[in-house]
């Protein structure tokens, strides 16, 4: 599993290996990707999770397409996030959507289960095939 931390102060989180090998965390790698990279080795992840995360990419594009390039045949991509204006800690689910098809992907699922609220979105994707 790869942990990649969306700041340099967030990598102290589970960055540090005798931390996580204490709270049983001990297959975790931390990578510091970048904003528009993550770093990730070409076809090493089976699925990938965007939590809270998808309304502060500044490149969101380029950001998933190379999401796209280490994920392993048959992988998805979950989203959750908060529907809103992109100033408000939260992106309208259908900008995601939009912008996730233009990095070549397709969605598989979405649902409304992850609050009462209906606020959050779980958006699932897997690569399209060329």
């Amino acid at each position: 599993m790869y942990h990649w931390p969306t700041g340099e102060n967030r990598v102290q989180d589970k960055g540090n290996g005798d931390q996580r090998k204490k709270e049983g965390l001990a297959n975790i790698r931390v990578i510091l990707g970048k904003e528009d990279d993550p770093l990730l080795p070409a076809k090493s992840v089976d699925a990938v999770l965007l939590l809270k995360t998808y309304h502060e990419v500044a490149q969101p594009i380029r950001l998933l397409k190379r999401t796209r390039e280490a994920m392993r045949t048959g992988a998805l991509l979950g989203i959750i996030d908060r529907n809103g204006k992109g100033d408000d800690h939260g992106l309208d689910k259908d900008v995601v959507i939009k912008e996730a098809e233009r990095a070549g992907f397709v969605l598989v699922n979405q649902y409304d289960f992850v609050k009462p609220d209906n606020v959050d979105y779980f958006l699932v994707f897997r690569a399209a095939r060329f």
